[in-house]
């Protein structure tokens, strides 16, 4: 990490002495401006490390499964092609919230007693436990078993959504495991979704779609290939 952290100064360096920039990069240095130089390159190579680890493991199955809702459902493409940015993202969520399998650990403050379906058992503190919040998302409430943005409200669950307990639906963690990367996944997915529908005809070539069913842990990958046809847009589209 350290590593990193010199290469991305160094990097830095190089672009305040007339090498290209990236805006990228830029965008990260300006989140961190009122901090001393060291400071604000160990933080930004920090935001660089996660982007990349996110990017290689859950962002594009969420972007497919994104891409795969709106083109089951036609009504939605002609809606996001037209320019609705605010539905790309509750899209983005809800095809999280239904591909959701991601584990959670927890460590035991005080003894525990779980009883399962062979025996109880105590967990002692310091032990600690993987839980996996998304075992609910599709059961919390009435109606979650099906795909509809309308169950969020930007990147809130809506308040139609009747929970008991807002850790009922779990798709980017809560409180203080809450994934740093949110913002970035949910914008970075919108606009890719806004590139592909804008620049392509796209055509579902499946007619069924299911997460695999053993999954364990991340957001799931689909049981079967889910084919699209594609073909680039004629200017008059």
């Amino acid at each position: 990490m350290h590593a990193i952290e010199r290469a991305v100064a160094a990097i830095r360096a190089e672009q305040l002495r007339g090498a290209p920039a990236s805006r990228v990069l830029d965008h990260v240095y300006a989140a961190y401006e009122d901090l001393p130089d060291a400071a604000r390159h160990a933080r930004v190579a920090r935001d660089v490390i996660m982007l990349h680890l996110g990017s290689q493991s859950n962002l594009y199955a969420a972007l497919a499964w994104t891409l795969v809702e709106i083109l089951r459902h036609p009504a939605l493409l002609d809606q996001v092609r037209a320019g609705d940015d605010a539905l790309v993202e509750r899209c983005v969520n809800e095809s999280i919230r239904l591909a959701q399998r991601s584990i959670t650990l927890r460590l035991v403050l005080r003894p525990l007693d779980i009883a399962l379906e062979d025996r109880a058992y105590r967990l002692a503190p310091g032990v600690l436990l993987a839980t996996m919040l998304s075992v609910n998302n599709v059961t919390a409430a009435a109606g979650l078993e099906h795909f509809d943005p309308a169950h969020y409200d930007g990147r809130r669950l809506a308040p139609i959504v009747p929970l008991a307990a807002k850790e009922l639906v779990s798709t980017f963690g809560h409180g203080a495991h809450a994934c740093p990367a949110q913002r970035f996944a949910v914008t970075a997915i919108r606009l890719a979704v806004r590139r592909l529908v804008e620049r392509y005809e796209l055509k579902a070539r499946f007619t069924t779609v299911a997460a695999r069913r053993r999954q364990l842990g991340a957001v799931a990958r689909a049981e079967s290939p889910c084919m699209v046809e594609y073909r680039v847009r004629s200017a008059r589209s």
